[in-house]
C-alpha cells in the first residue's frame, strides 16, 4: 500500500509542477502579446536590464532589434541656399580658379541681411537646434561684426510661413582673416515636422561695428540631436 501511495502523491506533484508552469507560461505569452501590441504602435521595444531604467530597442520593417540612442548630426546650408532680404548683400565669389568660393558678402557702415528656410530632418530626436556661421573678413584690419539672428519654427496646420520671429539675437564677433566659425549662444526651440526659418544679418550701421570690411559669409552649419 504504501508503494502505491508514494507514486500517487509523486504523480500529484507532478502535476502541480505542470500547472505552475503552464501558468508561467501563460503570463509569459500575455507579457509578450501586450509588448508586441506595444511595438506595433510605436516601433520601440523596451528591454529589461540589470541597472535602473531600461534599455531602448529600434525594430525596423524585418524584424530586427537595435540599441537605440541618440546623436549629434549637422546639416550644411550652402550660401546658394540663403537669398537677400534686406540692404544690398551680394552673393558672389572670392578667389578664383582653382581655389575661389562661393560667399555672401555683407557690406560696411549698412544693415543687410539674407534668409533661408529648410525642413527638419526626418531624424531629429530632441532638443534645439544650434546655429553656426563661417565667415571672413574681406580686408585687413582687427575690428568687430555686429551680427544678427532672427529664427522661427513654422509648424504645418498651424502656422503661416509668414509667422512672426521667435528668437532675436545680436552678438559681437571679432572679424578674422581666416574662415572662422561662431555659434551663437542660444539655438531655435522646435518640433518634429517644423519647417526652420533663419534670418542672418550684419549691423553694419551700429556703432558696435567697428570693421571697414565686408564680412563675406561662406556657409551656416546647424547642429541638432537625432535618432540613432
Amino acid at each position: 500500500m504504501s508503494m502505491w501511495k508514494d507514486l500517487l502523491e509523486k504523480r500529484s506533484s507532478k502535476g502541480d509542477t505542470h500547472d505552475a508552469q503552464v501558468d508561467q507560461l501563460g503570463a509569459q505569452v500575455s507579457a509578450l502579446d501586450r509588448t508586441l501590441g506595444s511595438v506595433a504602435k510605436t516601433g520601440i521595444l523596451w528591454l529589461p536590464r540589470q541597472e535602473a531604467g531600461h534599455t531602448p530597442v529600434s525594430v525596423d520593417d524585418t524584424g530586427r532589434a537595435a540599441v537605440y540612442s541618440t546623436r549629434v548630426r549637422t546639416l550644411w546650408l550652402h550660401p546658394a541656399d540663403f537669398i537677400a532680404m534686406n540692404g544690398t548683400p551680394t552673393l558672389g565669389a572670392i578667389g578664383g580658379w582653382p581655389t575661389g568660393l562661393r560667399v555672401w558678402g555683407l557690406p560696411d557702415a549698412a544693415n543687410s541681411g539674407i534668409t533661408v528656410h529648410t525642413k527638419i530632418p526626418a531624424d531629429w530626436s530632441s532638443g534645439t537646434v544650434k546655429f553656426t556661421i563661417y565667415h571672413q573678413r574681406g580686408g585687413a584690419g582687427a575690428f568687430h561684426y555686429r551680427l544678427t539672428l532672427q529664427m522661427s519654427a513654422i509648424t504645418p496646420g498651424t502656422d503661416g510661413f509668414l509667422k512672426g520671429v521667435d528668437t532675436t539675437l545680436a552678438e559681437t564677433v571679432a572679424e578674422a582673416p581666416v574662415c572662422t566659425a561662431h555659434t551663437f549662444a542660444t539655438g531655435l526651440t522646435i518640433d518634429a515636422g517644423d519647417i526652420m526659418r533663419f534670418s542672418f544679418g550684419r549691423a553694419g550701421a551700429d556703432g558696435t561695428d567697428s570693421s571697414t570690411d565686408v564680412m563675406y559669409l561662406v556657409g551656416v552649419q546647424l547642429e541638432y540631436t537625432a535618432h540613432f
